[in-house]
């Protein structure tokens, strides 16, 4: 709640996609990471992701870490629903990623397609 309160006072001084707001989102994805949140966590780890990789690049080590931050929390999730929500956007911040680690994109891409299929074995039960 706190973190939420401070991010207004910086988004109103100094813009939604300045550094400083995007560190309180970050400061939110971790503080929803820690509360088992994984939902949000992602959301804002993702968010976070695509506001800094419009100014730091593809290249920026912080570009890179909100990315694998969202891509742990989001491999957390697992009401099926909610991960498929959340997963096609960090699945596209993941490809926007072409220094990522390989592995990071086949995992992500890989799960979104999992959660995507049916569970046959449901349709099955007598």
């Amino acid at each position: 709640m706190l973190a939420r309160v401070w991010e207004q006072g910086v988004v109103e001084r100094w813009g939604r996609v300045s550094a400083e707001a995007v560190q309180c989102v970050e400061i939110r994805a971790d503080l929803a990471r820690m509360a088992g949140d994984f939902v949000s966590a992602a959301r804002l780890w993702t968010g976070a992701g695509w506001a800094r990789l419009e100014w730091q690049g593809v290249d920026a080590a912080e570009v890179r870490d909100a990315a694998a931050g969202a891509l742990y929390c989001w491999t957390q999730v697992r009401d099926r629903a909610e991960a498929l929500e959340v997963g096609p956007e960090l699945v596209g911040l993941l490809r926007a990623l072409p220094l990522m680690d390989p592995d990071h994109l086949r995992l992500a891409e890989l799960r979104l397609e999992a959660l995507r299929t049916p569970d046959r074995s449901r349709s099955l039960r007598p």
